[in-house]
This record gives C-alpha cells, structure tokens and sequence, in this order.
C-alpha cells in the first residue's frame, strides 16, 4: 500500500464519514455567517464618496470583498444542495469553487494594499524632501541653527521658537524640521508642529493625506484577514484535499 501521510488520512476519514453519513441522514446544519458579520470582517462601512481616487479605490475593494464572501457562501450552498451528485465530489466541487473565487479576490485585495504601502512610502520620501532647506544658504546655517539651538534652556527655546515673524525663523523652522529633534535639542511634539506648519506652506493636502492612507492600508488588511477567516469557515479545505488524494487527483 502507498504511504499516506497520517494527517491527510485522517482528515480523509473525517471527510468520507461525513459524506457516508449524508446518504442516510438529513443535510447537516451549516453555520451560515450573517451579510452583518461579513461587513464587519471585510470592513465595509466609512464614507462612500472619498475624493481621493486611492482612497475610493480601497473603499471599493473592502466592499468588493464583502459582496465576493457573500456569493461564495452563497454559491457553496447551492452546490452542496445538489440531490444527483456524490456528497465527497459535491464538497470537493464546493472547495474548488471557493479556492478560485478567493484567491481573485484576495489577489485584488493584496494589490490594492501594495498599492498604499507604495503611496505611503512615496509621500514619505517627498515629505522628508520638503523639510530640507530650500536654499543652500539655508542648508548652510542648518548645522549652526542647531548647534546654538540645542545649547539654550527650554524656556529659551520655547522663546526662540514663538517669534514667527521674525525674519530668521524660516532658517530655524527649517533646521529644526530636517533633522532628529535631538540634534536642535527641540521637543518632538514642537518638531512636529513645525513640519506641518511647513507641509501647510509648502504641501498642503500632505496635512491630511498620509494618516488617510494608512488608515485604509490598516481597513484593508483587515479586510483580507476577515475575508481569509470567513472563507475557511464555509469550506474545510483540508477535508477538501485530502478527498482529492484519496480521489486520485492532484
């Protein structure tokens, strides 16, 4: 006899006592997940009409997700309801259905994520680039700015940094904002401050922007952990294979 690996044996066995038990018992009471649960999991709420095409994109495809899990259960139980079939084809039927509509969709799904990670890393970059100085004259004085800066007390610092209108404080806001908050002795929080007052002259839509993007980034990977879950609830995949096995097909 072949070698069969213990695990798929008895997934097997597992498989083919249910689908002997089908011939002579009623159809088994699946647990169907509500269209409430599958939004949850697929993250399928927020804004409708988000103005930035990426965002929207993502919004789609959360509620893409969402729609696709719903007509795969729904088309699992069509399918294990068939009377003229063998229960073990119908289930292996059912996985293969399910396997290739989920791998579309998580496809779908993983690129849009890429997507955002690439977006976030680009507007990163260019945010880092805005906070250089825009003159070599004032790349020159940076070093100095900070050296003098980080040798003041707090307060004297506090007080540096409160003159707005003074002529100098393009020089120190820049020094501060392109390098460690160390290296001028500022706070981070004040560090922070400064960069979106230059992303505010500078880049404004930046303000916004890249929190909007890390938060669909983050919707959409729970979109894809809820999506997987949720799949592998309608359909036991290891059951699946393992019929294949014992089925002779690969």
């Amino acid at each position: 006899m072949p070698n069969i690996d213990p695990a798929v044996q008895a997934a097997a066995d597992r498989a083919v006592r249910r689908a002997s038990a089908r011939t002579t018992q009623p159809e088994p009471q699946r647990a169907v997940l509500s269209e409430a649960l599958l939004e949850e999991r697929m993250q399928d709420h927020g804004p409708e009409r988000a103005e930035d095409p990426a965002l929207k994109a993502g919004r789609a495809v959360r509620g893409g997700s969402k729609k696709s899990a719903s007509k795969i259960q729904q088309d699992v139980i069509k399918l294990r309801r068939n009377p003229t079939e063998n229960a073990a084809r119908l289930e292996i039927a059912a996985g293969e259905l399910a396997r290739k509509a989920a791998d579309n969709q998580l496809a779908v799904i993983d690129e849009t994520i890429e997507m955002f990670h690439r977006r976030i890393r680009e507007m990163d970059a260019e945010i880092d680039s805005l906070m250089q100085p825009p003159t070599p004259e004032l790349r020159a004085l940076a070093p100095e700015i900070r050296s003098y800066t980080r040798g003041l007390s707090e307060r004297e610092r506090d007080d540096l940094l409160s003159r707005t209108s003074s002529d100098d404080y393009p020089a120190i806001m820049y020094a501060v904002a392109s390098a460690p908050a160390w290296m001028s002795g500022v706070a981070e929080g004040q560090k922070m401050g400064i960069k979106d007052t230059i992303l505010g002259l500078r880049k404004p839509e930046y303000l916004a922007k890249p929190k909007q993007y890390r938060r669909e980034r983050d919707l959409l990977i729970k979109c894809r952990a809820g999506f997987n879950d949720s799949i592998n609830e309608m359909v036991d995949f290891e059951s699946v294979e393992a019929l294949r096995s014992l089925a002779g097909e690969s």
